[in-house]
């Protein structure tokens, strides 16, 4: 629990928690932070906020690792592109460029070697 930033639990009993900020020693009945809290809160009210703020960011972060880690596949995709948008983003090379050089050079050697009809490439 967030609490312990502001408290410290006694050695010699479980049961009790020492303030760090005025250094007073309170009971926590069954063990609970519920009293701890209620110190912070009446007492202290500065520590208090910052307390609420850590334990909403701790809350927080649990909820969203939860809530990612139990989504399908499909609905952890945000937006997928459309057909459109990747054709636009679609780079077409030089024939000089190094990489149609090399297609080229592996499409004709599949031609080759399968005896394919050049008007095979057409329906690539």
């Amino acid at each position: 629990s967030v609490i312990w930033n502001f408290y410290d639990e006694m050695e010699s009993d479980n049961d009790k928690a020492k303030c760090k900020i005025c250094e007073n020693i309170y009971s926590r009945t069954g063990r609970c932070t519920s009293g701890l809290i209620t110190h912070l809160k009446l007492k202290h009210n500065y520590e208090y906020l910052q307390f609420v703020n850590l334990r909403d960011k701790v809350k927080e972060s649990v909820v969203a690792s939860t809530s990612r880690s139990s989504l399908t596949p499909l609905q952890a995709i945000q937006k997928q592109i459309t057909l459109q948008e990747f054709l636009q983003k679609k780079d077409y090379w030089d024939s000089s460029h190094t990489k149609a050089v090399e297609f080229d050079k592996l499409i004709a050697e599949m031609i080759a070697l399968q005896d394919l009809p050049f008007t095979f490439i057409e329906s690539i």
